[in-house]
């Protein structure tokens, strides 16, 4: 399990760096040229509202409903219920399947 969550943080990480590395290269072949980011404060920004350079943007995405904290808070409470019924779905297959597998023990060893 640690393994896994280690390589998909590498994954993203990655992600996020060659982003960084494209944002970089593109800002410069602009005129006049746009600052560039630096990975060691990048990669401790934890919200939107860090990255001041989406903010300067003709799509200021720091105004979209998404970019709210409550907005986010409610979209990750609804995932969470979703997911939660889907693992209810799952739990009752498990429960019939161990059931089943009850029964025919019982009916096994009776004989």
């Amino acid at each position: 399990m640690c393994t896994h969550i280690a390589k998909s943080l590498q994954t993203w990480c990655q992600a996020i760096w060659n982003a960084v590395t494209a944002y970089n290269k593109a800002g410069l072949e602009l005129n006049p040229p746009k600052p560039t980011l630096d990975w060691s404060h990048v990669s401790h920004y934890t919200f939107l509202k860090d990255f001041v350079t989406l903010c300067n943007t003709d799509r200021d995405i720091c105004k979209k409903p998404w970019a709210k904290a409550v907005i986010r808070e409610m979209i990750k409470q609804d995932q969470k219920v979703k997911r939660a019924q889907e693992e209810i779905i799952r739990c009752n297959v498990e429960v019939r399947r161990l059931h089943t597998l009850i029964c025919d023990e019982e009916a096994f060893f009776s004989e």
